[in-house]
């Protein structure tokens, strides 16, 4: 083995044990696609304390909610 297969081979180990920049990219993107999705949907756990608070009636908040879910999708 010569000196330069063995820097080759050095580097092609190195390059196969690191993570390609696409796979952060998407780990990053599912978490914000979690992360805003979750935001979403606590609508629902808010729709007492909202109703209880302002007065508002459930069909308000309901109304609220599926105009934000509309506009999210």
């Amino acid at each position: 083995m010569t000196l330069g297969s063995a820097a080759k081979t050095t580097a092609g180990t190195a390059a196969r044990t690191r993570i390609h920049r696409a796979w952060w990219v998407a780990a990053v993107s599912a978490l914000a696609i979690i992360g805003a999705g979750a935001c979403a949907t606590t609508a629902g756990l808010l729709v007492t304390p909202l109703y209880h608070e302002f007065g508002w009636s459930r069909g308000t908040i309901g109304v609220a909610v599926s105009v934000n879910m509309a506009l999210y999708g």
